[in-house]
């Protein structure tokens, strides 16, 4: 008798999780006046970790900021934050 395929597990787990107090330390950017999102996507690998919100400024233009940790002997460092914007041009206006 054969044995069954047991099928290998992603090497990157993705949730989502709730917007606490907690995580407003990681992203810095509450401090800035954006509003914050409500829920922020957590993708971990076996030795980083990648947490990923989109947040909306005063006017509305929304943001979202990647900020990527790395594992070490004492527990997590920031290794990278990404900040990204989508461009809109309307028209009309002049310069």
């Amino acid at each position: 008798m054969a044995r069954r395929k047991i099928s290998r597990r992603p090497a990157r787990q993705t949730k989502v999780v709730a917007w606490s107090p907690a995580i407003e330390g990681l992203f810095r950017m509450a401090a800035v006046g954006w509003t914050p999102p409500a829920t922020v996507r957590v993708s971990q690998g076996g030795a980083s970790m990648t947490w990923s919100a989109d947040f909306s400024d005063e006017k509305g233009q929304p943001f979202t900021l990647k900020v990527r940790l790395r594992r070490a002997k004492d527990g997590w460092k920031l290794a990278e934050e990404t900040l990204q914007t989508r461009l809109i041009y309307r028209a009309g206006a002049s310069a």
